[in-house]
């Protein structure tokens, strides 16, 4: 039996965001012996426009059902509020109308909650797959293994599902008024994250439960970052590729036997990566993004990219994952495993930029400067019919590629 999870778009004066994610849901593929309730809930604003794209929407597949708030509640109750939907139902999808879905994203979603409903460990399920770890603003990759998922304990706002359980259990641990500050083992920023933010609260829930979200190797969801509530302008740092796929079999593990779990801060679990086969005599901590408090690793020993004359180990950082260089054993610099007395918050930044430089792409524009210089074979180019000089070619380049 197919459980009742009903689709709910949040939605607040964006009326091209939410046409874009209502659109991407009546391109994708559901089951034809389901009932699947459409709900779009959208806030207060003054303005009426979404209003009418909701009302004109043709949704075949169930019930469509319209909320509108007559008094604005902002975007954290807005989210608490069609949360709660999952309690009126075997759970819920909740989609920002700023997201975008595969057409397979509700056959992911069903597999994936009929698999991990009765998992303790588990308090969600993301459609959405980060390439991105938006504490550190460098890029993220989760090791490939024989799943179709990771877990984090990372909270997913860009296309989540709660059964009603899960739901249940974090409203009851919101409704004790669960303070945030820098004390708490979370990245540092969370704590500055603003009071529109219930994210934040998921976060701690979930880092003081010791749960963990469920997430797609290949994503069911992404973000435009279009302009609203927590974004002045657009951005695209949250864009990631989509699945393809359609009515595919999905191939989860259990949260107790997977070797692909990733803390707050987005690095793999100790005890993870040595399943994958690195082998080390003592009990160690991870911080490969150094964005860890020191109060946030109680081990003698720390994998970091700080480097230390007396440190233990030392790996390149040139394969991507980072952590492929650790399991397959290319040693070099970049990477290593040092005492926890020289594990300091000292010349961090400096670090940060030359794993960026050594193991992250750059920049287009870098990218393209770098590979001018290097292929430059002599002081001039052609550009059509006509011969420039080097330093005439970079300003054209400049201008072509500024925006």
């Amino acid at each position: 039996m197919i459980p009742k999870i009903p689709i709910v778009v949040v939605a607040f004066n964006r009326p091209k965001s939410l046409k874009r994610i209502l659109n991407s849901i009546y391109s994708a593929k559901f089951p034809n012996e389901t009932a699947i309730e459409l709900i779009i809930s959208i806030d207060y604003s003054g303005s009426g426009e979404c209003e009418q794209i909701a009302k004109s929407f043709e949704w075949k597949h169930g019930p469509k059902k319209i909320i509108i708030y007559k008094e604005n509640l902002g975007l954290k109750e807005h989210i608490l509020s069609c949360g709660n939907i999952a309690i009126e139902n075997d759970g819920a999808i909740l989609l920002e109308d700023d997201c975008f879905v595969s057409k397979d994203f509700y056959n992911y979603a069903i597999q994936a909650v009929d698999y991990y409903k009765d998992d303790p460990k588990v308090a969600g399920v993301s459609l959405y797959s980060y390439q991105f770890n938006e504490n550190a603003w460098m890029p993220f990759t989760p090791l490939q293994d024989n799943s179709d998922v990771y877990f984090m304990q990372v909270p997913s706002s860009w296309g989540q599902l709660w059964t009603q359980k899960q739901w249940a259990l974090f409203i009851d641990y919101y409704k004790n008024k669960p303070g945030i500050n820098e004390k708490d083992k979370l990245p540092s920023n969370v704590s500055h994250w603003p009071e529109t933010s219930w994210k934040k609260y998921f976060y701690k829930y979930i880092v003081e439960k010791d749960l963990y979200l469920v997430y797609p190797k290949i994503s069911h969801s992404t973000n435009f970052g279009d302009q609203g509530t927590h974004f002045t302008q657009s951005l695209s740092y949250f864009q990631v590729p989509i699945s393809n796929a359609i009515n595919r079999i999905y191939h989860f593990i259990e949260w107790q036997h997977s070797n692909n779990i990733y803390d707050a801060y987005y690095e793999i679990l100790p005890r993870c990566l040595t399943a994958w086969g690195f082998s080390f005599n003592d009990s160690f901590g991870i911080d490969t993004y150094l964005t860890k408090q020191f109060f946030a690793i109680n081990t003698d020993n720390i994998l970091t990219i700080l480097p230390s004359s007396e440190a233990l180990l030392k790996y390149d950082i040139s394969m991507k994952p980072i952590l492929n260089n650790v399991i397959y054993n290319n040693y070099g610099e970049g990477l290593y495993m040092i005492k926890r007395r020289e594990y300091t918050s000292e010349e961090r930044e400096r670090y940060v930029r030359l794993i960026l430089e050594k193991h992250f792409p750059r920049s287009f524009n870098e990218g393209l400067s770098a590979g001018i210089e290097l292929n430059m074979k002599t002081l001039t180019y052609k550009v059509g019919k006509n011969i420039v000089s080097i330093f005439d070619y970079k300003k054209l380049i400049k201008r072509r590629t500024k925006y």
